[in-house]
């Protein structure tokens, strides 16, 4: 299965009304199925309609074709403070690509690589077009019912492709800064628009209208795709309810098996916390993986060994030291990831 990454910006809004009206842009939410042929690209519902303004977002329709009639619109894929986020079909190589495009005030100080440029009511707009990509793995995750954790083997392939491409970006000296599964997707191998299609989903639109039911100005689309959330937001990896330093440092301990290097104890000590290490009762890395890596069935879907490696190799990363860590390349050359 192919794979590749991606990274969005989450920005939280409030719906208040089923038509989006101008200035009064909120708008209420219809539910809908998530099944398995559906594909969300994106949590969030619908970006603000007063961005819709010289500087700001170019407005878009589906079936619009931007590039000389070489990308035609099929979907709305998602949206962030700077750009929105679309699904299209490149007429000229009959692929399928995601094109974002910035708001205009961005073009002329961008740091990123410009694909092509359009010129609209709110100016001109840098365009970026890449593969397009199905859901993320977090997502995948979410919508397999019942399943808490992905089968072994298929968190191989994940985790090498994504060692893959982090070495990559090392070797040139580039930082992700924000890996974790939702920037995580999985491509769509599919070629054909009716396909594409349904595993987007149907769009969920709102017409846009004044209050005054004036005619709406050229800079602000005719209706907003807005999508409806299904499910509750996840739960997070830790508990900040009162984290403290030393409790956060035991928790470090704990998911390291790790000694706390020599230079830090004084200040540990000086926590008055030294009562929080870790004692041979709790659960080791190694355990934990043991205990995690069967199935539904309780049936192991990794092999001892296999949860043996597996357990080196995450411990090699997870050591207190930045120093002492190994690095994506030298993970990636380890005898497990060799084998088929």
């Amino acid at each position: 299965m192919a794979f590749s990454t991606i990274s969005a910006r989450p920005f939280n809004l409030q719906f208040r009304k089923a038509l989006v009206f101008v200035p009064s842009w909120r708008v209420s939410l219809p539910l809908c199925s998530f099944s398995s042929t559906t594909i969300q690209l994106s949590q969030q519902s619908a970006e603000p309609l007063y961005r819709y303004c010289k500087g700001g977002y170019h407005p878009v329709h589906l079936g619009d074709y931007l590039n000389n009639e070489r990308y035609k619109i099929l979907h709305k894929s998602g949206w962030g403070g700077y750009s929105t986020v679309w699904a299209a079909r490149d007429t000229r190589n009959q692929t399928f690509v995601t094109i974002k495009i910035c708001v205009s005030e961005t073009t002329h100080h961008s740091r990123e690589l410009a694909v092509l440029h359009i010129h609209g009511p709110n100016g001109t707009h840098n365009c970026l077009v890449t593969e397009l990509l199905g859901p993320s793995v977090a997502d995948y995750l979410n919508r397999c019912s019942g399943l808490t954790r992905l089968p072994g083997p298929l968190v191989k392939t994940i985790a090498k492709q994504t060692l893959t491409g982090l070495s990559f970006l090392h070797e040139h000296n580039i930082a992700h800064a924000d890996l974790h599964t939702r920037n995580l997707a999985f491509t769509l191998p599919t070629s054909h628009e009716q396909d594409i299609l349904q595993k987007l989903g149907e769009p969920e639109t709102a017409p846009v209208q004044r209050t005054n039911r004036q005619p709406l100005e050229s800079n602000f689309p005719t209706y907003l795709f807005i999508r409806a959330p299904n499910r509750p937001n996840p739960k997070p990896s830790f508990n900040t309810f009162l984290m403290t330093h030393p409790i956060l440092i035991s928790q470090m301990l704990e998911m390291t098996s790790d000694t706390l290097p020599y230079r830090w104890q004084g200040g540990w000590h000086a926590m008055h916390a030294p009562h929080l290490l870790v004692d041979n009762e709790e659960q080791s890395l190694q355990e934990w993986l043991e205990e995690v890596y069967f199935d539904e069935e309780k049936n192991q879907d990794l092999s001892k060994e296999d949860t043996k490696r597996v357990g080196r190799v995450i411990g090699s990363m997870l050591r207190l030291e930045p120093g002492d860590r190994a690095s994506a390349e030298s993970v990636l050359g380890d005898a497990w990831f060799q084998e088929d």
